[in-house]
Formats: structure tokens, C-alpha cells, sequence
């Protein structure tokens, strides 16, 4: 059946048959076949934004900022030196086949992603735990 094109009041949608999408999940699973830590830290990072965009947070933005702050200070410069950015044998080291081969001085990109997920999950988990604690106060 292929991609079929309709026009509505709305807009214009585009509909993908069974096979089509298939074929597409098909070749994002080729590509991420052997980078297991590329793959489960890009969708992982992916569901959260859009979890979080769903829920409209007002710390997003915040975050951001914080975000870089952290990532152009301290993680650069501890990660840089985990990954062999001064060292001769660095004590962490990623095999460049399961990675996407990208780096930022040592650090793999991936590494970039992990630290936004792991950093924006805990925040998340921090605001809802307060905002439920303070409903429960008021109730």
C-alpha cells in the first residue's frame, strides 16, 4: 500500500501502511543493532521529553540552563579526564563499535545524552515527589 496523502479541513495527513512503518523500525534497529547504550540512552532520553512536554513541567526550562552549566564545567572536565583526556590508560573506556564514534575531546556523545536523562530523571522525580507531598499537606 505504500504512504497515501489526505487532505482535511484540518491539514494534510499522511497515513503509512503496516509495511512502511515497518520498514523504517526495521532500519532504526539495524542502525542501533550493536550500540545497545546509543539506542537505550536516546529513547529513554526521548520518552522523557516527551513525557515531560505532555505534562507542560515549569522546570523544564530552568533546566536547560542548569544543564549546560553543569555539562561545561564539571562534567567536561571529570569525564574528559575518566575518558583519557589526560591520562595515558584511562580508567573508563567505550568500545568504539558500540558507540556512534563521536566524540566531544574524549567524551563519546552518547555520554552527553546519558548525563542530560540521568540529571533531568532525577529532577522530575524530585518535583513530582514534593508537589505530591505538598498536596497531601493541604489536604
Amino acid at each position: 500500500m505504500g504512504v497515501k496523502t489526505i487532505k482535511h479541513p484540518g491539514g494534510i495527513y499522511t497515513l503509512y501502511s503496516k509495511e512502511n512503518i515497518n520498514t523504517k523500525i526495521d532500519r532504526a534497529w539495524g542502525f542501533f543493532y550493536n550500540k545497545i547504550y546509543t539506542a537505550v540512552t536516546f529513547i529513554s532520553l526521548g520518552a522523557l521529553l516527551v513525557i515531560l512536554s505532555a505534562q507542560k513541567k515549569e522546570f523544564i526550562n530552568t533546566f536547560y540552563l542548569t544543564y549546560l552549566v553543569i555539562t561545561a564545567s564539571f562534567f567536561l572536565l571529570v569525564n574528559g579526564i575518566l575518558t583519557g583526556g589526560t591520562l595515558e590508560n584511562p580508567p573508563v573506556w567505550y568500545n568504539n563499535s558500540e558507540t556512534l564514534n563521536i566524540r566531544i575531546w574524549t567524551i563519546p556523545i552518547e555520554d552527553f545524552f546519558y548525563s542530560m536523562l540521568l540529571l533531568l530523571s532525577n529532577i522530575w522525580l524530585f518535583e513530582t515527589f514534593k508537589s505530591n507531598a505538598a498536596e497531601q499537606q493541604n489536604n
